[in-house]
């Protein structure tokens, strides 16, 4: 149960963090929106997440201990990004393929 309770403070911490950055993204310029899109998005991603996973006790407090949580996993996420964009040249790949593979059946 205290695993769950740390799980569920977490969340509720880190939705919060996402709504006020939300909140000063939307009084921001339409320039500084679009610049910080990418950003909205993984931070969304990131607070979703956690509604699916569970994480240990000593790692849910860790995070719970930070200032900004969401600000700390999403600066963690941009240093490892580059598996992501692997991920996206992957797909990138894949599609162009099936697409080759469609024109050949085609004709």
């Amino acid at each position: 149960m205290y695993t769950e309770e740390l799980n569920l403070q977490l969340y509720n911490k880190m939705s919060a963090e996402f709504e006020k950055f939300k909140e000063e993204l939307l009084n921001s310029s339409p320039q500084d929106i679009l610049d910080r899109a990418y950003e909205y998005i993984i931070k969304d991603d990131i607070v979703l997440s956690l509604e699916y996973s569970d994480l240990t006790a000593s790692r849910a407090d860790a995070l719970l201990k930070s200032e900004n949580s969401l600000d700390e996993v999403y600066d963690a996420w941009m240093e490892s990004e580059s598996s992501h964009m692997d991920e996206i040249r992957e797909v990138l790949d894949s599609a162009a393929e099936s697409l080759i593979r469609d024109a050949e059946h085609q004709r």
